[in-house]
């Protein structure tokens, strides 16, 4: 098995069309490959993250990670962003829409993709990935990942065709609570 990879900081069309700096890390085969966006969590665009995308590209996915903080504060520090975006409310869920959209865009036109793109988010990253795969216009997202933490089981739901959030079933505080009472990132979902 040829286990090459290549992992960098690209530029792509984010919300809007605006550009936004993603990292993008793939195996160094010619396909065909699924994709992955990757979400990061609340203290964002971090060494961390980047190794959860290095991974999917190890066991064989383009995954592409944008940066969802590099319009409030390009070129900062993970933690110094985080801020930027906590200080603003967070990243606008339309935005976070878009940015996903754009990111799964890029992934779709890579010559080694087979046109199927997934999307997974942890931490915060979870609730939005929800979000993208609920969105009624999205660009052919195929499947989310939720993690239900604490039991180490992930849940993968197929072609998911959410057109009105408003009537999903809220689960048990148990299973959704995010950390909201810490990173103050769920706005009118926060827990109470």
């Amino acid at each position: 098995m040829y286990d090459a990879t290549l992992a960098e900081t690209v530029t792509i069309r984010g919300d809007g069309g605006d550009e936004i700096e993603a990292y993008l890390a793939r195996p160094m085969s010619h396909g065909p490959l699924g994709g992955v966006v990757v979400i990061h969590h609340m203290p964002g665009y971090d060494p961390p993250t980047k190794e959860i995308a290095r991974r999917f590209a190890a066991e064989g996915y383009n995954a592409l990670m944008p940066n969802l903080y590099h319009r409030d504060a390009p070129a900062a520090s993970p933690d110094d962003a985080a801020a930027a975006a906590r200080a603003k409310g967070g990243v606008p869920d339309a935005r976070l829409v878009g940015d996903v959209a754009g990111a799964a865009a890029h992934l779709r036109a890579l010559t080694s993709s087979n046109g199927k793109v997934g999307v997974i988010g942890y931490c915060s990253g979870g609730r939005q990935a929800l979000l993208a795969a609920c969105e009624k216009d999205r660009p052919s997202v195929r499947c989310t990942v939720r993690p239900y933490f604490g039991t180490g089981m992930f849940i993968q739901t197929e072609n998911l065709e959410i057109r009105d959030v408003r009537l999903v079933y809220a689960p048990a505080r148990s299973v959704g609570d995010y950390g909201g009472e810490v990173d103050k990132f769920l706005g009118d979902l926060q827990a109470s």
